[in-house]
């Protein structure tokens, strides 16, 4: 629909409301809805896996699930999971912080310390025995770790 704005401030007004509202491709959307136990985004940058990453977060913990938030791999992964893991406070009620963990890791995917990170995080394995876990900025190698470990629960 044709709408009149009259004024600079009434078209910034409208342009920031139109905006506002994040538009998904029916590809995220599908990605976004779907139950798989497992998800592993990989695209060019600027396609919106942080995105999806976030708002998948935000469902397991509307949800009333504890979600981890894993960074696991240099200063890239830090800062994007830092990102990520404020985005979600920013998009949920406070109550659901105490359900929502940050966990950073420098560990090499064979050592002791990544043991140690894998075996913190799966503290967190509900009593259905599953793990919600966001990874940005991951390693090839992590999709071999969680999936040997998830076939352990």
């Amino acid at each position: 629909p044709r709408i009149h704005l009259h004024t600079v401030g009434e078209a910034v007004s409208e342009t920031g409301r139109r905006f506002a509202d994040i538009v998904l491709h029916p590809d995220q959307l599908a990605v976004l809805t779907s139950n798989e136990p497992r998800l592993f985004l990989l695209s060019p940058p600027g396609c919106g896996k942080s995105l999806l990453l976030v708002l998948r977060a935000v469902m397991w913990l509307q949800e009333g699930h504890h979600v981890s938030v894993v960074s696991i791999h240099g200063i890239g992964s830090k800062a994007a999971c830092q990102m990520v893991h404020h985005q979600i406070q920013q998009m949920t009620d406070p109550s659901a912080h105490q359900r929502l963990s940050l966990h950073e890791s420098d560990a090499e995917l064979e050592s002791d310390a990544l043991q140690d990170t894998v075996k913190d995080l799966l503290t967190k394995v509900d009593n259905q025995g599953r793990l919600f876990l966001i990874v940005d900025e991951a390693i090839e190698g992590w999709r071999y770790v969680f999936s040997n470990q998830n076939e352990q629960c």
